[in-house]
């Protein structure tokens, strides 16, 4: 008799193990991620977000560049290139960009397209406009402000010691950079076409619309389909595993606790412990731990993308904790006592 309980509860287990636990998480993780994987409005929100501007404009930016920045054939000065930049391009221009390439991705996904174009020509012109305050901003900056020019781009005279301290050469100087700023600009193209999947794969749709809206209703269906799956194993796993129904709604809770409290979890992570602290290593020579407007912006879109497992980890965990308790509430049958002691 012992032997067979044993056995029971290991086809039990065996059965969640391999079976229930893999489908039930699977349901959890693609229902709380369903809201915004195929949703631009979700990610419009995130550029949207004040932090997202705050982080372009944060003064941390350029106290933390690095020494040197190559551009090219130009060497620049980390902090005031990047002082420069902030002054000459508005952040309201990055994210109006950052705005269009969401939503030309999602309009390309949704019209069957293979690729789809980057349009640069906000940044392009706002960049060629601000190509004046670009260099006096690095002129005022700069250490030496000549020597991300060129050789050769400015007479021997002008280079010459003092030279910028004179109306006329640091006019001339100014004037000279600028023009090389905006020829550089120029060849900025004024959008770049991206492929939806890499080069050498095969393609996924062949050129078929894919409907956002479909999509969506898939994604619903899919983690239904899994959440349904999975209750049902975890169900006959209990039933399998015990044979009273004390037994049975306790160990039915323990089965939907286990992917419950994973999928919560992740949903707590960022909300107690930000996860840019987990961000290691530089970025063209930035430190990432040292930008406060970056780690805030890490935290903002963390907690985002991680609501739906904190809302559907709390209604995992609160089901099958209602169940689990139902074993303490039932009073146990004397043959079940009994089994207790002889087990």
């Amino acid at each position: 008799m012992k032997a067979l309980r044993t056995a029971k509860r290991f086809l039990g287990f065996m059965l969640y193990f391999f079976m229930a636990l893999p489908l039930t998480l699977g349901g959890l993780s693609l229902t709380a991620v369903r809201p915004w994987l195929v949703n631009p409005d979700s990610y419009l929100e995130l550029v949207r977000d004040a932090r997202f501007e705050a982080l372009l404009e944060a003064p941390e930016l350029r106290e933390n560049a690095p020494a040197a920045i190559n551009a090219g054939d130009y060497a620049l000065e980390g902090p005031a290139a990047v002082a420069a930049v902030q002054a000459a391009l508005p952040s309201a221009v990055i994210v109006d960009t950052a705005e269009s390439a969401i939503t030309g991705f999602f309009k390309a996904l949704d019209s069957g397209a293979t690729s789809y174009a980057l349009d640069l020509s906000g940044i392009k012109a706002a960049a060629d406009s601000g190509s004046p305050l670009f260099v006096s901003t690095y002129f005022s900056t700069a250490a030496n402000p000549l020597g991300a020019l060129p050789a050769g781009t400015l007479p021997p005279s002008l280079i010459s010691s003092g030279a910028l301290d004179t109306e006329r050469g640091k006019a001339l100087a100014m004037d000279e950079a600028t023009k090389l700023v905006r020829a550089r600009i120029a060849e900025v193209p004024a959008s770049v076409s991206l492929p939806l999947e890499p080069d050498g794969v095969e393609r996924g749709w062949n050129g078929r619309p894919m409907n956002l809206i479909a999509m969506q209703a898939g994604l619903a269906a899919s983690s239904l389909w899994l959440l349904l799956a999975g209750g049902g194993l975890c169900i006959a796993s209990a039933f399998i595993a015990e044979d009273s129904w004390r037994k049975r709604l306790g160990r039915l809770g323990g089965n939907i606790l286990g992917p419950g409290i994973f999928v919560l979890v992740i949903g707590l992570f960022p909300h107690l412990i930000n996860p840019a602290g987990f961000v290691r290593g530089e970025l063209q020579g930035f430190s990432l731990n040292q930008i406060p407007a970056l780690t805030e912006y890490i935290k903002f879109v963390a907690t985002r993308l991680t609501g739906g497992f904190l809302s559907a980890g709390i209604a995992a965990v609160a089901l099958g904790t209602a169940f689990s308790s139902a074993k303490f509430v039932i009073p146990a049958r004397d043959d079940e006592e009994e089994l207790e002691i002889e087990g």
